[in-house]
């Protein structure tokens, strides 16, 4: 089984978990405790935490009874084994360690996109977490290299024409303001508008919608971390 899940974290630190597994008054302990908590129960094999050195969106890839694909093999660092990671409702949750939560999932259900749920056989497994570490602009290199030149050229020109529509717009509402209305800075405003109109356009091709597509895949398969799970019966 392969599952891919993502987590936002405005704490550097992103944690994988099933609810069921945590102790009863977790999350009152946990507003006061955390760090200390989150360490205590990853040495019972009831969670994993792991500092990200940043904020952000984190994906993960998770491999039940299986291994990790080769490609990945020669950037996965840091290592870290649980013998017996707990996961008695079947049910694991990755985002940011904020959001940890046994009963009170209250700040998920407000931010949905900051965690991702996953299903799979309840159990105890026998855990490796690793870290992924690619070289430095490795990940557009392959999206350059599989998209092909033209997609990829077109994928870059798109980006600039949003980001030059953005430039613009803000320039003349800026001119707008100290310009007294000027006509000058109306004309700004006009050209912005246009840009906005070519962007519209733009994101409703179909061209645009299958290079957006293709780009993402080929980046959902460098994920930030890996968990490769192991039923007993499989170790």
């Amino acid at each position: 089984m392969h599952l891919i899940a993502e987590a936002g974290t405005d704490g550097a630190i992103v944690a994988l978990w099933d609810p069921e597994a945590l102790p009863e008054g977790f999350d009152d302990r946990y507003r006061h405790e955390s760090l200390e908590l989150l360490e205590l129960l990853q040495s019972e094999g009831k969670l994993f935490w792991t500092e990200t050195g940043s904020d952000g969106a984190f994906l993960l890839h998770l491999f039940v009874d299986q291994a990790a694909p080769d490609h990945l093999a020669p950037y996965l660092q840091d290592p870290v084994e649980i013998p017996a990671f707990q996961v008695p409702g079947g049910t694991l949750w990755f985002a940011g360690a904020e959001y940890v939560y046994r009963v009170e999932g209250e700040l998920l259900r407000a931010h949905p996109h900051m965690g991702t749920r996953m299903e799979l056989p309840a159990g105890v497994y026998r855990a490796c977490f690793r870290r992924c570490e690619y070289p430095d602009d490795f990940i557009e290199d392959q999206v350059r290299s599989r998209l092909g030149n033209d997609a990829y050229r077109f994928r870059d020109a798109s980006g600039g024409l949003i980001a030059a529509a953005t430039f613009v717009s803000l320039a003349g509402i800026i001119a707008l303001i100290f310009s007294r209305f000027a006509p000058w800075s109306i004309g700004i405003i006009a050209v912005g508008a246009l840009l906005w109109v070519a962007v519209a356009k733009l994101s409703r091709s179909d061209r645009y919608r299958e290079v957006g597509r293709r780009s993402e895949e080929i980046e959902r398969e460098f994920p930030s971390m890996i968990a490769e799970l192991r039923s007993p019966e499989r170790t």
